[in-house]
């Protein structure tokens, strides 16, 4: 009698590979910082489409180029002008406008189009970085709401507009993650990229020499010395285009002087709160100051205190010093996101109802940040 042929083992699944399990996992967990960050743009989408329905002339395309984004999208469709025409236009630095100028080349983008299409990718790249670096630091909750934080904060309506900071933070955010991890010639790409978007960024340039000589004077890391050294190539590149378009070395300067009537002087907040004092809330826009001053000194003396690496203290109080002189601008909402360090500090101390509440509070004025922005003159950018 034969015997029955036994049946062959099942050939159990091939595990997946290591590296296949990290990818899977990274790409779940950044899904977190993009979800809160594309709910903050829809309540965005949502205030801007509220003020269509309650200015019927309004449309959402030209809530979109409020403001500076007119500007940006004259760069953007025409390049700079020759000088002198329009030379206000030259305040305003080139990554952005150029960035979304080449991706108007793509099919069935206008500059419009391209503007916002570049500032959504880069606001996006801006969460998951935060995320990223906040995750390296600290831990994941804080991460989450840290990035919440920020995503919610009344001044970002402007990531959802013609405007540079969603590409600045974005870089940002890489330089402090690269200089933590001691990845110097990254962070003095990233930096050099950032100074090419805007002033503020200049900053980055003050990060990068702090870490660099804490390397050296810890470790003796002189490799570390490239950070700064490509750091300031990104604005001193753009400031020797209009010397030789203009002939100015300082074309640059004189145009915010002139066309802007922008002055740099360590009393304009003196002045801001002088005014808010005399005749509280009777001007919105130093009222907004005024605020946005107060968070920024707790967020910053928050931030000293807390175990994070020190570069983020300097980066930040480097941006909010720069908009506390501004004699024109001041520490209004988007210049206080740029800070973005202090996010994590709060994210630090906030947790559970207190959490809820800030966050709660901090996305309604969002809401309301957005509509009277772009409706009114009663908040400017």
């Amino acid at each position: 009698m034969s015997r029955p042929l036994e049946s062959a083992p099942a050939t159990p699944e091939p595990a997946p590979a290591p590296e296949r399990r990290d990818l899977r996992r990274t790409a779940r967990v950044l899904l977190r910082p993009l979800a809160v960050y594309a709910a903050s743009r829809a309540a965005v989408l949502v205030s801007l489409w509220l003020v269509t329905r309650l200015q019927p002339g309004q449309s959402m395309t030209e809530l979109f180029k409020t403001w500076d984004g007119n500007l940006y999208l004259q760069i953007i469709e025409g390049g700079y002008p020759e000088f002198p025409d329009d030379r206000g236009i030259f305040a305003f630095f080139p990554l952005y406008p150029l960035t979304s100028r080449a991706a108007a080349a793509l099919p069935g983008l206008g500059a419009l189009e391209a503007g916002l299409l570049v500032g959504a990718v880069a606001g996006c790249a801006a969460a998951v970085l935060l995320w990223l670096l906040c995750r390296e630091l600290l831990d994941e909750r804080t991460a989450d709401r840290a990035v919440a934080l920020f995503a919610f904060f009344p001044g970002s309506f402007v990531l959802s507009m013609v405007y540079s900071e969603g590409l600045m933070i974005a870089l940002a955010a890489g330089c402090l993650w690269a200089l933590v991890r001691h990845q110097w010639l990254l962070a003095g790409v990233l930096a050099a990229l950032a100074t090419a978007s805007r002033p503020n960024a200049i900053a980055l340039i003050v990060a990068c020499a702090w870490a660099a000589g804490m390397a050296v004077h810890a470790r003796r890391d002189w490799r570390s010395l490239v950070a700064p050294a490509l750091a300031p190539l990104g604005v001193l590149a753009y400031f020797g285009l209009l010397w030789v378009r203009t002939g100015d070395p300082l074309t640059w300067f004189t145009v915010q002087r002139e066309l802007w009537e922008e002055r740099v002087t360590p009393m304009a907040l003196i002045d801001d709160l002088r005014v808010f004092v005399a005749a509280p809330f009777e001007n919105t826009n130093t009222t907004a100051v005024v605020i946005g001053a107060a968070v920024s000194a707790v967020g910053l003396v928050m931030l000293v205190r807390s175990p994070l690496p020190s570069v983020l203290s300097v980066y930040a109080a480097v941006v909010i010093a720069m908009a506390a002189c501004s004699e024109t601008l001041g520490t209004r909402p988007r210049f206080v996101l740029t800070a973005f360090p202090i996010f994590f500090a709060f994210a630090l101390r906030l947790q559970g109802v207190a959490f809820s509440a800030v966050l709660g509070l901090s996305a309604t004025l969002l809401g309301g940040f957005t509509m009277i922005s772009v409706a009114t003159l009663l908040f400017t950018p």
